[in-house]
């Protein structure tokens, strides 16, 4: 199969494993803090990229060899605040009212693409970014009533959702996939671990299980939007 059709299938499963995540994100998020959520994900996480990482090739000191570190340490603290303000919107905007705002994100990655890429968007692909943003204005339907405050952080969610999608398709010139999923998940639970503490409460038995599933969903979608 060509390679572009084998990223359009990883990238397909990818977003299909997130939008199982964010339901369970939505979830915990109501009863938990946002930041203490993502840091116990980000814990999961961290083990299961060190493991892939021992098992590679280069080993754990071959994934660490980034050409470019303090792309892939910024990209990868970048998806941690990102996923804490997603959490937090989640549980305060709601699922559906938040999709619809972060369903945009591809049109910031086609526009981020050109001055940070230095890929060619043509006449008729920013007339869909354009088109595309209204679209977003007419989900938000401003009226009288004024703006809603709390959909700054979506806003600023779906910009940082983005921006690390561009980010991490530039760290795939000069390093390999291995690489940018051990910083993703390496840098960010170090980021978490900073914060994360200070929110730390105690989790009823019964959503352990959810709390498995989003470190499981975490894990796997993140590894297939690398690969795509």
């Amino acid at each position: 199969m060509p390679s572009h059709k084998t990223g359009y299938l990883y990238a397909l499963v990818a977003f299909t494993i997130f939008a199982a995540q964010d339901g369970i994100s939505k979830h915990l998020g109501t009863f938990y803090p946002p930041v203490f959520v993502a840091m116990l994900r980000y814990w999961a996480f961290a083990v299961f990229v060190l493991l892939m990482a021992a098992r590679s090739s280069g080993g754990i000191r071959g994934a660490v060899m980034a050409n470019r570190p303090w792309l892939q340490i910024s990209r990868g603290v970048l998806l941690a605040v990102q996923i804490v303000f997603s959490i937090f919107t989640f549980a305060v905007v709601g699922l559906a009212h938040s999709h619809s705002i972060l369903a945009s994100a591809p049109l910031i990655v086609a526009a981020l693409s050109v001055p940070l890429l230095g890929e060619h968007v043509g006449w008729r692909r920013w007339c869909a970014i354009f088109v595309g943003f209204i679209g977003v204005l007419v989900i938000l339907k401003p009226d009288g009533e004024g703006f809603d405050n709390s959909l700054l952080i979506t806003f600023v969610a779906v910009f940082m959702l983005a921006l690390y999608s561009v980010l991490t398709r530039l760290g795939s010139k000069s390093d390999s996939a291995m690489t940018s999923f051990f910083y993703t998940g390496v840098a960010g639970a170090a980021a978490l671990t900073l914060v994360g503490p200070f929110y730390w409460v105690s989790i009823a038995p019964q959503d352990w299980g959810w709390m498995l599933a989003l470190c499981i969903t975490g894990m796997s979608g993140h590894y297939c939007l690398i690969k795509a």
